[in-house]
């Protein structure tokens, strides 16, 4: 008995002796680190929900800034991963050494086909996908679709008076999230969705299902190999949100090849790639490796595009409704301004048009550095790479979170920080900030490719708010602001409620 205890004994401190010696690795590097926990390294904070993935890596980026450290190297459990803040170091991963972090790290697989999209795939197989998926996004492409987030704007208008004339206050983010779910779905495929009149709409309902934070699903996807999780059953998305998704595409391309029917949406421009012939502005786009888009591959960036497209615009509404509900002079500003362009284009917005209101612009951009569209953005060394001005050396497979978050809120960047503050974006203040300090959809070529479409759209949906209304805090809206821990953005525990009043 004595024997067995002593080898359990020996074997439990080898062990125990073994994970502190992984978890030295950062130190033994030369890269600043925390003291992590045992078994759960750094991430212990936000596997017990204590934290939500915004505020740890806030936490993270001031602690480092604290010290005046360039980076700082963490634990997910014992795999170490690595936090860039000096802005030089991440100008470097995300431009100038692209072709070393062309990866993201997220989870894919071959066993989970829906997973496969742009945002999730590494390497040349990103990059052919870029290529082919790019000419969707052009300003002439965008236009064509003005039309479509005008009408959609027209509904979200009737659907803010029916709720105002009965003097009820407006859950914004749900109401902003059928705004973006109409747009989202006429843009993306030509379906009239109708969410605005019905909240139930079964499109409705499988966005929401779709974007229900998963913490255990999100913490598997980041510890284990994706083919792995993927060979036990893991996916991506619910089984019958991939299945309604893919029938409703699949569906409708099928229609529009056998009956020859075109339309000026985003499905369209993906099957001209499919078939490779030449839109109405001539474009086609031929990548490296010649291969058509499949019909698999046209699902996955449409539910890619309607998914992330219609959530995080309607997240990004949400917040600037609620920060000028408790901003009436920036308010009253930008309703006149937005009244003053109604009135030179005769009553009507503009593709063109938009860009004249440049309190809306700034009005935008602060929403974004304080609410970014992710808090963190994610990379991953596809070969060794030795940190320019250091001796360290980030191995392949190295983890990279770039802390947009901690960056936005930085006092050094932005005085401040808490505060609602669109004058940071004058030319001028603009102008006094350097490079990469403002990262609200990512940065270099694996940037956000439809985040111009995203702020026509948001643009819009902010402007038909506010021209016609007063908007103010409901006494049920609870400050400051409870975040879901499960989710890896701005996901509201309870929805905002505002009061819109006729001006």
């Amino acid at each position: 008995m004595i024997f067995l205890t002593s080898i359990i004994l020996l074997l439990t401190a080898v062990i125990v002796s073994y994970i502190r010696w992984r978890q030295r690795y950062w130190e033994r590097k030369g890269v600043p680190q925390f003291d992590p926990d045992l078994i759960f390294g750094d991430t212990k904070p936000l596997l017990t929900g204590s934290k939500s993935v915004q505020g740890y890596f806030q936490d993270v980026y001031e602690a480092g800034r604290k010290k005046s450290d360039k980076h700082v190297g963490i634990y997910n459990f014992w795999q170490p991963e690595y936090v860039p803040i000096d802005l030089n170091i991440i100008k470097r991963i995300v431009t100038t050494d692209f072709n070393y972090f062309d990866a993201r790290g997220l989870y894919h697989s071959k066993f989970d086909k829906f997973s496969e999209n742009m945002f999730t795939l590494d390497g040349a197989e990103w990059k052919d996908r870029r290529v082919k998926i790019t000419p969707t996004f052009t300003s002439g492409k965008i236009k064509i679709m003005f039309e479509t987030v005008l009408e959609k704007a027209s509904e979200l208008s009737k659907a803010i008076i029916r709720e105002a004339d009965a003097n009820k206050a407006i859950a914004v983010k749900e109401l902003m999230a059928r705004y973006g779910t109409d747009t989202f779905a006429s843009v993306g495929f030509g379906l009239e969705c109708n969410t605005l009149r019905d909240a139930d709409n079964i499109f409705r309902q499988i966005g929401r299902k779709a974007l229900k934070p998963n913490l255990i699903g999100f913490f598997l996807e980041l510890t284990f190999p994706a083919n792995l999780l993927a060979a036990c059953g893991h996916t991506l998305v619910p089984k019958d949100v991939e299945a309604y998704f893919t029938n409703i595409v699949s569906d409708t391309l099928k229609f529009r090849e056998s009956n020859d029917v075109k339309r000026n949406d985003f499905l369209q421009l993906l099957l001209q790639q499919k078939k490779r012939e030449a839109g109405n502005d001539g474009d086609v786009v031929v990548s490296d490796d010649k291969k058509n888009l499949t019909e698999q591959e046209i699902i996955n960036e449409a539910f890619l595009f309607y998914l992330v497209g219609f959530e995080t615009s309607a997240g990004t509404m949400t917040f600037a409704l609620l920060e000028l509900a408790q901003n009436p002079q920036m308010q009253d500003k930008l309703r006149e301004e937005i009244l003053a362009n109604l009135d030179k284009h005769n009553g009507k917005f503009t593709y063109e048009s938009l860009s004249e209101m440049e309190y809306l612009d700034r009005i935008l951009k602060e929403t974004l550095r304080k609410y970014p569209v992710l808090a963190v953005y994610p990379r991953a060394c596809s070969k060794d790479y030795k940190i320019p001005g250091t001796d360290v050396v980030l191995k392949k497979g190295t983890k990279v979170h770039i802390p947009a978050i901690g960056i936005h809120r930085d006092p050094e960047y932005y005085p401040n920080p808490e505060e609602f503050d669109p004058e940071r974006f004058t030319p001028e203040n603009i102008a006094k900030r350097p490079d990469f300090a403002y990262l609200p959809f990512g940065e270099g070529p694996r940037q956000c490719i439809g985040m111009r479409f995203a702020r026509v759209q948001t643009k819009i949906g902010i402007a038909t708010s506010i021209k016609d209304y007063r908007i103010t805090l409901d006494e049920r809206t609870q400050l400051p602001l409870q975040f879901d821990h499960a989710s890896i953005g701005f996901t509201l525990k309870k929805d905002i409620m505002l009061r819109f009043t006729k001006v």
